[in-house]
């Protein structure tokens, strides 16, 4: 097929391949639009009644019959003779009405406007005092700036100038007052747990306990994931029992302070596991099937053997932050998914029972340092899972460990330090381990004109300064008893936590009869 012919007839091609998609997909009802390739969910939950077939059949077509039938109209006006010019304007004016009211309906703008935070190009949302940002960056900057600035007069002139403004302006002014609301209602807290995996990597450290050490400006709640770490299947009792010691050992020893943390096990708290049965009711098993994660671990089994735990891992985890209204949760940018999930069962709650007692959670992507990777094969994270000791740096290593691992680290030819994470990949995690520990910039790095040899050198000798006091408290918890009457007693005030708010749940749902 020519170049010529294949201009030709794409239109057409275009239009039957989309028309067979969308009747695959949205006349049978079977997801919405975007949810398999965007990987995104609905965030409206008031709205989530399938439309009508004949809508959908309206919606078929103008998304895929329209827009063919409108370049052919714009095609005959361009080209219309003479004598029909006055009609062809006509028609090209009403085709151009058309296409810039789709465009705004679809929010699509020829102008775009420019985040002054952020510097990207997005849909602009107005705080209460009128100054526009990106939405993202209200939720994630101006938390505590609405907190403060948020009083009861402001909601008073946001109502009042709700009168004078347009139907866009309208809807950004209640989305403000909504969030204002939210933020003032539910106070600060940040919630976040990890799998009790055993004694952390440094990937782990960085990306995740480090962040946890630092003096917390609110309320702070950390949980040890022990029955997200059978969700795969069970673990044998004493390998359980100790890798939940060790790892509550180990957030100890790097900073964590169970008089400002509450630290946590999440099996110490059954309320989380009778709220994740009360949100199952509210998610179905093909969102739960789309989800990129499951899809990933479910290739793993055999197709009748995939565990019900890895398919309602999720709901689990929406559970654990729900039971506490946390409002801020430190994961990575792979939880992305899961995250959008916890928002839309937050959303679902609210709007099932009409009241607002979630609050809408924000992720907070942890920095880059949280994307270390393996030591024997720089194209994959540092991770627990690699059958290799060597392949990660643990806070419990010793010098000589430290030593012969960062030695035998994987690099490549060139003797320059160059970073390049694309074409040298190894040699730019060892970069980046570097600067995690030391805090050094790359162009210092790279300044010092060390070959790979050196380091490694360096590197061994930086990791083992930096963690030798870690490594002396670990031992010196993971001898005592203090770490079990820690998760002791902060278990009991978790408890005590969760059985209040979940006696407001069962009201809420139904459960109490009182």
């Amino acid at each position: 097929m020519g170049q010529r012919t294949w201009m030709k007839l794409y239109p057409y091609l275009r239009t039957v391949a989309l028309t067979a998609y969308y009747s695959c997909t949205t006349l049978s009802g079977v997801q919405t639009l975007g949810e398999e390739y965007l990987r995104i969910f609905q965030i409206q939950s008031a709205g989530r009644v399938a439309p009508t077939f004949s809508s959908r059949i309206v919606f078929v077509l103008t998304h895929t019959v329209a827009p063919l039938l409108a370049q052919f109209a714009l095609q005959l006006s361009w080209c219309a003779a003479p004598l029909q010019a006055s009609f062809g304007s006509l028609l090209h004016i009403r085709l151009l009405l058309l296409h810039f009211a789709t465009n705004h309906w679809y929010q699509f703008h020829h102008s775009w406007f420019r985040c002054s935070v952020c510097l990207e190009s997005k849909s602009p949302s107005t705080t209460t005092c009128g100054h526009l940002f990106c939405w993202r960056c209200i939720q994630a900057r101006a938390c505590n700036f609405l907190r403060r600035r948020c009083a009861l007069s402001s909601m008073q002139k946001l109502v009042r100038a709700v009168s004078c403004c347009t139907t866009s302006q309208f809807m950004r002014l209640q989305a403000t007052r909504q969030f204002c609301n939210d933020v003032l209602r539910h106070p600060e807290l940040y919630f976040s747990g990890i799998q009790p995996t055993g004694v952390p990597h440094l990937g782990n450290y960085f990306g995740f306990i480090e962040p946890w050490s630092l003096p917390p400006s609110c309320k702070m709640v950390l949980a040890v994931a022990d029955q997200h770490a059978i969700s795969v299947g069970p673990k044998p009792t004493a390998e359980l029992r100790e890798n939940i010691r060790q790892m509550a050992c180990s957030l100890m020893a790097c900073g964590v302070d169970p008089s400002r943390t509450l630290l946590f096990r999440q099996s110490s708290v059954p309320h989380i596991a009778q709220l994740s049965w009360i949100l199952g009711s509210l998610q179905t098993v093909a969102q739960l099937q789309r989800l990129p994660q499951f899809k990933e671990k479910a290739s793993k089994f055999a197709r009748r053997d995939v565990p019900v735990g890895l398919l309602t891992y999720p709901i689990l985890q929406a559970a654990d932050v729900m039971m506490f209204k946390a409002t801020h949760v430190p994961v990575g940018a792979d939880q992305a998914q899961h995250m959008n999930l916890l928002a839309d069962l937050a959303d679902r709650f609210n709007s099932q029972y009409k009241v607002s007692y979630f609050p809408r959670p924000i992720q907070v992507i942890q920095s880059a340092t949280s994307r270390l990777r393996s030591l024997r094969d720089p194209l994959k994270k540092m991770s627990k899972s690699e059958p290799s000791g060597r392949s990660r740096l643990e806070i419990s290593d010793s010098a000589e460990q430290i030593e012969e691992k960062c030695r035998k680290a994987v690099s490549d030819t060139q003797s320059k330090l160059t970073y390049d994470p694309e074409n040298r990949p190894a040699i730019s995690n060892l970069i980046d381990l570097y600067r995690a520990v030391t805090g050094c910039s790359i162009a210092e790095l790279e300044g010092y004109g060390w070959d790979q040899f050196e380091l490694k050198q360096q590197l061994s000798r930086a990791v083992a300064e930096r963690f030798l006091p870690i490594r002396e408290k670990f031992l010196q918890l993971n001898k005592g008893k203090e770490v079990e009457e820690i998760l002791f007693e902060n278990g009991k005030m978790a408890r005590s936590i969760a059985e209040q708010n979940m006696d407001e749940i069962q009201r809420i749902v139904g459960f109490a009869l009182l």
